[in-house]
């Protein structure tokens, strides 16, 4: 009898090594970027190795690394649901079993002789389901699935564009795997991982000093001389070793430095087709805002193209999009921009980049809400294609989208965003792209923080509104001076109140003293009118004369002795006093001669962090706002066009 053929259509390899696939390419992206991160650092000049900066930089690092490796372990975790709960509904559809759980009967590995497990179809399950489509649809098929997910892409399409610009800057390689990495695992983990690249790095100032010295750092080290280098060594420590064993040796360095030479010459010829650009050297704001305004026409397509035809093709623009602001700093000619004479310029020349970004960003998330308030109260959300394994179903859609009866405004109101909110558990899928959202605007947020910046001036001169911030803050100054001017006279007006009233209270006890001195002095001259008519006087003044005399027959040496002692005492007190003089005059002199000036005042009020402090929580506590107000896209505006102006 013959053998039977296996289905290979139905078998588990398929599935698992595409699986296997997907993790390894973003395991290796992952290590490329951490590479890059070490070799950073390690080419950090000495003006940033100073011991307080350093302190703050591992502090840093450490709170966005922390932030990568959480987004790591939700997106993974959801990812992982999201297959699982693919997997079970297809099994269910079809009759299969359904796997409980992994290990023992009825689950995937068996534990014992005696126990079965359950035969996994993957293979069909992998043929007959499109993953990948059915992944973003489940994503995108609800108003409310759609305002999370529309928010990741808006916020992908600001970040890339930031990408380019700190990159082409401070030089880092390789930055299409932190696009990558943002598209395999999320957002918030590249976007972590940008963030401790530029802590890690610097922006040269001089292109011909220190700018020679940092891309040389971050330019690929020379492989072929490595090799040479190893293959020489290799070579000589193999010389008392037989000849065979030499020889294999000799052609493995051969080949060696022949698929280095030949990754040399690609090396130089892709150097040759991107031109080395001087920092300050801006690309022209259109080569930005033009695959901007594709991606976000895209965006707006795609809560309409689920269950069509063209949904793929919507859904692959912006995601291919992405990766191309890295490439238009790399390959556009130098004369598609402007080299500027100073960084501040060249920093402030993708302020309206990123006022376009804020904009319409800010536009689409607003429909987006309208969209998922008004299906909200028709309460035509559908349950989703995977309701039989979870808890969201129709009716329940049904019955969360209408109001009660005697439910107020405020109160629908409330329950129609909570609503909204909760289509974050619609799904994995729909939780994957919510928790990334989340967690990017908490690395948003952190990053605003982490470096103070200045975000509502930099929103409103992105987005041309300069002259009304400026009137604006204008009005708020001139209303302050109103303020602390009608303050200072009140003060005054208090002042000159109290001064009278203590003028009047002195005079009157003035008064009074003067009353009772009048009164003692009568009454002792009463007195001695009466002592004089009783005979007193006389007895008094032998008596007074008696004791002048006991008192002039005291020994001298006892006055001359308590003089001395007075005369010591006070010499003593002046002596103790002179030092004291002495100390408060030079210190008053050292007080005299040395001044604080303004650049001391305010490295000690850096030092001291008191008022950075204030600042730093300030930023955070805008760009959170930003998040929940305008979503990702709105809050990522202001907070990379900030950083990339230096602000």
């Amino acid at each position: 009898m013959a053998p039977i053929e296996p289905d290979l259509s139905n078998s588990n390899a398929r599935p698992l090594a595409f699986l296997t696939a997907y993790g390894l390419v973003a395991a290796h992206v992952t290590v490329l970027v951490v590479r890059t991160l070490y070799r950073a650092s390690r080419a950090l000049p000495p003006s940033q190795a100073t011991r307080s900066r350093q302190s703050h930089r591992r502090k840093h690092v450490a709170i966005f690394a922390a932030l990568a490796a959480l987004s790591l372990v939700v997106t993974g975790y959801y990812v992982f649901g999201a297959f699982l709960l693919s997997y079970r509904v297809w099994a269910l559809q079809r009759g299969e079993v359904v796997p409980r759980h992994l290990w023992g009967e009825a689950g995937v590995f068996f534990a014992g002789e005696e126990e079965k497990a359950v035969d996994l179809q993957l293979g069909r399950w992998w043929r007959e389901t499109d993953l990948i489509t059915e992944f973003w649809e489940l994503t995108t098929e609800t108003s409310r699935r759609f305002w999370w997910t529309q928010q990741a892409f808006l916020g992908a399409a600001a970040w890339g564009v930031f990408v380019a610009i700190e990159g082409q800057r401070r030089r880092l390689p390789h930055l299409w795997a932190f696009i990558l990495l943002s598209q395999f695992v999320g957002l918030s983990f590249a976007q972590n991982l940008f963030n401790i690249a530029i802590l890690l790095t610097s922006v040269p100032l001089d292109p011909e000093g220190e700018h020679a010295h940092h891309h040389h750092l971050f330019s690929p080290s020379s492989s072929k001389t490595k090799s040479q280098a190893r293959s020489h060594k290799r070579t000589r420590s193999k010389t008392k070793s037989s000849e065979l064993r030499n020889e294999l040796v000799t052609g493995a360095a051969r080949v060696e430095n022949a698929v280095h030479t030949r990754w040399d010459r690609l090396r130089d010829r892709v150097r040759r087709l991107t031109p080395e650009k001087s920092p300050l050297w801006t690309a022209h704001p259109a080569l930005h805002l033009v695959p901007l305004a594709i991606s976000y026409v895209s965006i707006f397509l795609l809560y309409y193209a689920p269950n069509t035809p063209s949904f793929k093709t919507v859904l692959f623009i912006p995601l291919i999009l992405a990766y191309l602001p890295p490439l238009i700093h790399a390959f556009a000619p130098e004369k598609w921009g402007t080299t500027h004479a100073s960084l501040h310029e060249s920093h402030r020349a993708y302020l309206r980049v990123f006022g376009f970004i804020s904009a319409i960003s800010f536009l689409l998330h607003a429909k987006a809400t309208v969209s998922a308030i008004i299906d909200n109260n028709s309460g035509s959300n559908p349950s989703h294609r995977h309701s039989v394994y979870y808890l969201f179903d129709a009716a329940q859609a049904r019955l969360q989208g209408h109001p009660a009866p005697n439910e107020s405004k405020f109160d629908h109101s409330k329950s129609t965003a909570g609503n909204i909110i909760r289509g974050l558990n619609d799904h994995p899928a729909v939780s994957v792209m919510g928790w990334d959202v989340l967690l990017s605007g908490v690395t948003l947020t952190v990053w605003a923080a982490v470096r103070g910046l200045d975000l509502l001036p930099t929103l409103f001169d992105s987005i041309g509104m300069s002259r009304i911030r400026k009137r604006v803050f204008a009005e708020v100054e001139r209303a302050r001076e109103h303020v602390a001017e009608a303050v200072e006279a009140e003060r005054e007006r208090v002042g000159n109140f109290i001064e009278k009233e203590r003028e009047q209270l002195g005079n009157l006890i003035e008064k009074e003293r003067e009353q009772v001195g009048r009164f003692i002095e009568y009454e002792r001259q009463q007195v001695g009118h009466l002592a004089e008519k009783l005979g007193i006087h006389k007895s008094e003044e032998a008596q007074a004369s008696s004791s002048s005399a006991t008192r002039s027959q005291s020994s001298p040496a006892q006055r001359t002795r308590g003089k001395a002692r007075q005369g010591r005492s006070k010499q003593s007190q002046s002596q103790s006093a002179a030092p004291e003089q002495d100390d408060l005059l030079s210190s008053s002199e050292d007080d005299e001669a040395y001044t604080a000036t303004e650049k001391e005042a305010s490295s000690l009020l850096l030092r001291t962090g008191a008022e950075d402090t204030s600042t730093d929580l300030e930023s955070g506590a805008v760009a959170w706002t930003l998040f929940a107000l305008g979503g990702l896209g709105l809050a990522s505006g202001p907070v990379w066009g900030a950083e990339a102006a230096g602000r």
